[in-house]
């Protein structure tokens, strides 16, 4: 887990949007802050934080999926779904990938001013994890803007055998608003998890 300041550029909850993309991926495209790779029985997951945004990475076998959370829209013919802007959109996503993978992903937009147990919780999950075997915490933190709380990205990642859970949060202080997302995905060979 690393914690540190980066330049930060308004943007609004309204706007952050879902996409997968399938297959490999130019780093490149992105401006990557933290990044960090945890390993457990033929799982991999790579999280980065990418400005206000995430990109996380899953590969399993000969499979590699990407999960997108920003405000821009990919143009990209490797994508699977895209989901959003938030502000038009409401519900989870839950597909099957691949027939292998089951994906879902549930979002929330609060305000920034109510405390929020939940965000209180992946915070410090994301804090502790260099403590558990595969966990994986990123914080980054930007400076605040007249007076404003300073926004952060935060993203917790658990890889368990067949299984992945990550819980991120994007603050934007501009517009009082926290945006709290929950990704999991199970493969074939967890079997059932309810």
């Amino acid at each position: 887990m690393d914690s540190k300041q980066s330049p930060y550029v308004d943007m609004s909850a309204a706007e952050l949007r879902l996409t997968l993309l399938a297959g490999p991926v130019d780093a490149s495209r992105f401006h990557v802050l933290e990044a960090q790779t945890v390993n457990i029985e033929g799982l991999e997951v790579e999280a980065r934080i990418i400005g206000a945004s995430h990109w996380v990475t899953l590969r399993m076998a000969d499979l590699c999926i990407h999960e997108l959370f920003s405000c821009h829209q990919m143009k990209d013919e490797t994508a699977l779904l895209q989901y959003g802007p938030l502000g038009q959109v409401s519900g989870p996503v839950d597909l099957l990938l691949f027939g292998k993978l089951n994906y879902t992903f549930n979002s929330r937009v609060m305000s920034l001013c109510v405390p929020d147990a939940e965000a209180r919780e992946i915070r410090e999950s994301a804090l502790l994890a260099g403590d558990r075997e595969g966990h994986m915490g990123l914080i980054q933190e930007f400076p605040s803007q007249e007076g404003l709380p300073a926004p952060q990205t935060i993203v917790w990642a658990c890889l368990e055998p067949g299984a992945f859970k990550m819980a991120t949060i994007h603050s934007y202080p501009n517009e009082g608003s926290l945006v709290i997302t929950r990704t999991r995905v199970f493969t074939d060979i967890a079997g059932k998890v309810s």
